[in-house]
């Protein structure tokens, strides 16, 4: 038993407050979500530009769920709104270059093959093509792809950051 001594000297149990009661069924739902959110795959587009175009990432994240199937799926826009994510989406998780090449079909464009990197929770991909004026509707002077479970782009990410 574990004992403590509280301001008025007296002995307080604290076995009982050391007990974790198991995860309710709503705990549980919102840990699997979580779980299929950071291992899901993600395709995230970001546009290169010299002063930000407001909307330009979100439509282009628009166009690529579409085209990879998913109309529903989750979009994520940044605060400077130059980088939209999708996902977690429905794709092969373990499969990046099959979401790279149907992210880039939907697109359109002649697109740079593929640099892999490695993290530890998976591989990234990146390519990225010059801004088509005629398929950006918005002249990005580049649109750059990645593709990777969401954990793995986070690691990307913090180490080229």
């Amino acid at each position: 038993m574990l004992l403590m001594r509280n301001d008025e000297d007296e002995d307080e149990d604290l076995t009982a407050e050391a007990e974790v009661s198991p995860p309710t069924p709503e705990e549980l739902a919102e840990m699997q979500e979580l779980m299929h959110d950071l291992f899901g795959m993600m395709v995230s587009v970001t546009i290169e530009n010299d002063r930000p175009v407001p909307g330009m990432a979100e439509q282009l994240a628009q166009q690529i769920r579409v085209g990879i199937g998913e109309p529903e799926c989750r979009i994520q826009i940044d605060d400077g709104s130059q980088t939209a994510v999708v996902g977690p989406t429905g794709l092969n998780a373990d499969d990046p270059q099959s979401a790279l090449d149907l992210a880039m079909r939907a697109l359109g464009g002649t697109w740079e093959g593929p640099v892999i990197t490695d993290t530890f929770m998976g591989p990234v991909l990146h390519t990225s093509r010059p801004g088509d004026g005629s398929t950006d509707k918005m002249r990005a002077t580049r649109v750059h792809l990645w593709t990777g479970k969401a954990f793995a782009l986070i690691k990307y990410a913090e180490k080229h950051a």
